[in-house]
């Protein structure tokens, strides 16, 4: 069993010591050349691999998994936006007043910053969120329940034949409980997390190149892979300067 990485990073080498090999032949045979009255005038044979195509059968046998290493699993201020408009649903109101906002709005990113390090520890989603909006809950509550004072003037000045404006929204307030703005909060940002993929990556799986190994897979188990080498090379180039000093560039060919 083989890394692939590793198994194709082997051929290309191979590949290029078969150039070297090549190439030290080519020089052997210059010398030979050289040294004889006719060949020295005639040109030296020399190999080159310009396209080397392989195609490659292996199994994969395990592909290693990571996790990804700067898990953002909310975006915060999208967020807390959205947490944010739910309640004013909720409490069926355009917007809060200036205090409540700010105190709605500062409870939500502090939570929000909460439930992010609770996901990026390995924390279970629905778990964390059910916290999230747990505690958003209990926070909203006792910023939007009317004090004792406030229920008792509307109490005082309701009109037993006719329904008041401050008792529908006395009734209206008592209908929101915290199981309510719990489960509006979750079905509303549940769709707003995102999960933690672990990574595959392909070019760290174990793969089985053996050809006697390779007999005994299943034919849903093969993979072929088709490369293809390019051959670049590289020659050394002598530059003299003014001052009769040179430098030698290392260049394509």
């Amino acid at each position: 069993m083989a890394n692939l990485q590793d198994y194709l990073g082997t051929l290309v080498a191979s590949v290029n010591q078969a150039r070297v090999l090549a190439d030290i032949e080519s020089a052997n045979i210059a010398e030979q050349y050289a040294q004889h009255r006719l060949l020295k005038h005639f040109s030296i044979p020399r190999m080159k691999m310009q396209n080397v195509e392989f195609t490659i059968p292996i199994a994969i046998d395990e592909v290693q998994t990571s996790e990804p290493i700067d898990y953002q699993p909310i975006d915060n201020k999208t967020f807390v936006s959205q947490a944010y408009d739910e309640l004013t649903n909720v409490y069926q109101v355009r917007s809060f007043d200036r205090k409540s906002s700010l105190q709605l709005r500062k409870a939500l990113y502090l939570h929000a910053d909460e439930l992010e390090r609770n996901l990026k520890s390995g924390e279970n989603v629905d778990v964390a969120l059910q916290k999230f909006s747990e505690k958003i809950a209990i926070q909203a509550l006792e910023i939007k329940t009317p004090t004792q004072s406030t229920s008792a003037s509307l109490a005082t000045g309701a009109i037993k034949s006719k329904e008041t404006k401050g008792e529908k929204n006395t009734e209206k307030m008592a209908q929101i409980t915290k199981d309510v703005i719990r489960e509006k909060m979750i079905s509303r940002l549940q769709s707003s997390i995102k999960p933690k993929e672990i990574q595959r990556s392909i070019e760290n799986a174990n793969v089985i190149v053996e050809a006697s190994r390779l007999k005994e897979q299943k034919t849903e188990n093969m993979v072929f892979i088709k490369m293809t080498v390019l051959e670049e090379g590289m020659e050394w180039h002598t530059i003299e300067n003014e001052d009769g000093t040179s430098n030698s560039k290392l260049l394509p060919e």
